[in-house]
């Protein structure tokens, strides 16, 4: 089995996800080129995913009745073509801030949700309402419709770590290019796509620059699902900038066609839930915590162990973190429950507890690479090469069995 090893030299540090090792060399290093996905497919989650690479759960494809999906077991040219026949497209104020359409489109969307889907989509909705107020009030305070904060029930089912077939990732779905654009950090420590309060941020801007391209929501969430560039060679293919006219062409992939009218029968059913009969969600506990300051690499099963805060419970309120411990650096907001901050202040300044707390003295100093085992390499000759110390190699990467 290949592996992938981070190391540091002088205060050397390696830290393991799965086959990864970090470390620092003195040598010259070339990092090799990042390919970046393009937003083709963005699929909800599945109730129960599978375990990713990142050290958390992905989900895919969400669960389906295909016999029942408006789109799923007809032959697509003659389902588009029905639904484009005489279609009357109105636009209407139930409840919310950025105007729904309806049509056959939104209407064969709306029987789904409310029927076959209507388990799936109440599982997304129930789950969402933990992070929804949070979300609105980042959109409010960017200027823009609080109802966009229904749009990662389609996009991830407010799963942090849902990832799609092109690699998008987060509540959100963003690719590792748009989100670096937006300024989000993605490193070997942090992926802030999982993060709900700086990947909302992110989204706002996002949308709002594709509102400002487009003029429309609805253009603006077909390009967010899209990308901007295909609605462009839509707009120009059809000579029309009206997303329901766009959608009677085969310019845009049948995706796109349909992420607009899924997304107004979600907003019509959150905001009318008895008027399509459907239960309306009670919500959940509010998502509450306080921010701790840290100093370069915490050990957070330690932290967890010092506090009293379970360890699961310290990792689903930093679902961006992808390993153990917080990244080095000068300092890192560290979210722990409400009540704890002061006590994790305290126990994280304690000079009795530095030595299990922070397994890397000083780490925030240390530079880091990847280095890949080739076929015979071992921890061993690693250590040897680099003049790091094994036991350091096992501490910090938390391996259990060196051989």
């Amino acid at each position: 089995m290949r592996s992938v090893i981070f190391a540091f030299f002088i205060s050397m540090t390696i830290l393991m996800t799965g086959c990864t090792i970090h470390h620092f060399v003195t040598r010259p290093f070339s990092p090799q080129t990042e390919k970046v996905a393009t937003p083709k497919q963005i699929i909800p989650p599945q109730e129960k995913p599978s375990p990713s690479k990142t050290g958390g759960d992905v989900a895919t494809t969400a669960p389906q009745d295909q016999s029942k999906d408006p789109s799923s077991n007809l032959e697509e040219e003659l389902y588009w073509e029905r639904l484009s026949n005489e279609e009357l497209t109105e636009e209407v104020d139930r409840g919310s801030d950025m105007g729904i359409s309806i049509n056959n489109k939104v209407e064969a969307f709306l029987d789904y949700y409310s029927g076959p889907g209507r388990k799936v989509f109440l599982r997304y909705w129930q789950r969402g309402e933990k992070y929804i107020p949070l979300v609105k009030k980042i959109l409010r305070e960017e200027g823009l419709p609080e109802d966009l904060a229904y749009l990662p029930i389609l996009e991830s089912g407010y799963w942090a770590t849902a990832l799609s077939p092109s690699r998008a990732l987060g509540y959100w779905q963003f690719i590792k290019s748009t989100a670096r654009l937006y300024g989000l950090r993605i490193d070997p420590w942090v992926d802030e796509r999982m993060d709900i309060e700086k990947s909302t941020s992110a989204a706002a801007r996002y949308l709002r620059d594709l509102y400002n391209r487009f003029g429309s929501w609805e253009l603006a969430i077909a390009a967010y699902n899209a990308g901007p560039g295909k609605i462009e060679k839509a707009i120009a293919r059809t000579g029309s900038r009206n997303f329901w006219i766009m959608t009677r062409s085969r310019h845009l992939k049948k995706e796109t066609r349909e992420y607009v009218p899924r997304f107004m029968a979600i907003l019509l059913l959150v905001h009318n839930p008895d008027l399509y009969k459907i239960p309306a969600v009670d919500p959940p506990s509010p998502l509450e915590y306080e921010r701790v300051k840290v100093k370069g690499m915490v050990n957070l099963k330690r932290l967890a162990r010092l506090t009293g805060i379970r360890y699961k419970t310290l990792k689903r309120l930093n679902p961006a973190l992808k390993k153990w411990v917080t990244p080095p650096g000068p300092s890192y907001l560290l979210k722990v429950p409400k009540g704890y901050g002061q006590k994790a202040a305290s126990i994280l300044s304690n000079p009795r507890y530095a030595g299990s707390l922070y397994p890397v003295p000083d780490s925030h100093g240390n530079k880091w690479i990847r280095h890949r085992l080739a076929r015979g390499e071992s921890l061993y000759t690693l250590a040897r090469f680099y003049g790091v110390p094994l036991s350091t190699l096992v501490t910090v990467n938390g391996i259990t069995n060196p051989r």
